[in-house]
């Protein structure tokens, strides 16, 4: 298993699944169920500590607000994570960032009363954070914020369950039904 800075990956069972919308890894082989295909520390999860440790200026923002910052800062080269932050999509097909025009086609959906309230969140929470870490616009901040609630799992972190970003288990596509034999 291939290992860099302590994350593993069985790639003879995986293979990259980039296409020109998506980037991924997809089993290349049938897996067996309880076959261990990657594996990532602790140590390089984003947690909201490991973001302050990193970025002490961001101490005081809320847990997801403070996740999108750190995602946004970590674009600079010779950032800790810009390489991971480098792979990540930089058009998200979210309908937060879809315009009312687009909404409209939903009709009756309640998803479009959901994406017009998480559009005014994203603007609220914009115009609310402190001016030495806002971002240059709300739709930078959306980028941040949708990398995170489409990314982040909750994993135990040893003091209890904590959102984290985990670079390279993200790129996973899953199934909610396995269809593992």
């Amino acid at each position: 298993m291939p290992v860099c800075l302590g994350a593993s990956l069985a790639s003879a069972l995986l293979q990259a699944a980039a296409t020109s919308e998506i980037d991924g890894i997809e089993a290349a082989a049938e897996l067996e169920q309880g076959e261990v295909v990657a594996s990532v520390p602790l140590s390089l999860l984003i947690t909201q500590d490991s973001a302050l440790a990193e970025d002490p200026q961001l101490s005081g923002l809320s847990g997801t607000n403070l996740m999108a910052l750190f995602l946004l800062r970590q674009n600079a080269s010779g950032a800790a994570y810009q390489p991971y932050v480098a792979k990540l999509p930089r058009q998200l097909d979210q309908t937060h960032r879809w315009s009312d025009e687009e909404l409209s086609m939903l009709q009756a959906s309640d998803l479009v009363a959901h994406s017009r309230s998480r559009k005014r969140a994203v603007e609220r929470h914009h115009e609310a954070l402190p001016s030495f870490v806002r971002p240059s616009s709300p739709e930078a901040l959306g980028w941040g914020l949708g990398q995170v609630w489409a990314r982040s799992h909750t994993v135990d972190v040893g003091s209890g369950p904590e959102g984290a970003l985990a670079p390279l288990l993200d790129m996973f596509n899953h199934a909610l039904r396995p269809n593992v034999r």
